[in-house]
């Protein structure tokens, strides 16, 4: 009877040992996945990168940062293009890149229906003067739907200087030093 147990026990042990032996085979294919978009990093882009809507639906876009350097202020200047009066603006929120122990302060605007210009302060605690940094959503923007159309989401930065009006997208640290920022990604809303 013993043996017998001592058999099953060691069936068990043998099966398991089996199980956990397989190396798990996973297909990094999910195209919102910040490794899977091209990006040189750090960078930021937008999530999602495609949005479909219908008319009348509220559409969130979230500003994300991907292996960011730590920052403690940013101004995100946002430019969409519409082929109408596509979508408004309704909403700009701060998201988790610059909280901390305390709550961010974020001010922004609309420039002619064509602009966000996004100016976010990371508010020192006792614990550090600046967002850890990291791939973290930076902002979220809430536009509405209003019209059928194609609306082309872009950072502006410095590179885009001889065809936009600064200031330019950027992020810094909490003794002023510019944030490194190699690549900048693109999104589009499709209102159907």
């Amino acid at each position: 009877m013993l043996d017998s147990i001592l058999n099953r026990i060691l069936f068990i042990i043998i099966i398991l040992t089996s199980f956990s032996c397989e190396d798990a085979e996973f297909e990094l294919d999910n195209v919102f996945d910040p490794d899977n978009l091209g990006l040189d990093a750090p960078a930021l882009f937008f999530h999602p990168t495609v949005i479909s809507a219908e008319v009348g639906d509220t559409i969130e876009v979230d500003l994300y940062s991907y292996q960011m350097d730590p920052a403690s202020a940013g101004y995100l200047k946002i430019k969409y293009t519409q082929t109408g009066n596509n979508i408004t603006l309704l909403n700009v929120q701060a998201d988790d890149f610059f909280k901390g122990d305390n709550e961010p302060i974020i001010h922004w605007e609309e420039e002619q229906q064509s602009y966000i210009d996004i100016q976010i302060y990371y508010l020192p605690d006792m614990n550090s003067q600046q967002a850890n940094g990291g791939t973290w959503s930076l902002a979220k923007v809430q536009f509405e739907a209003q019209n059928k159309g194609e609306i082309h989401l872009k950072y502006i930065t410095v590179a885009d200087s001889l065809e936009e009006v600064g200031p330019y997208t950027e992020l810094r640290k909490f003794n002023n030093q510019s944030v490194n920022i190699n690549d900048y990604g693109t999104g589009l809303i499709n209102v159907e």
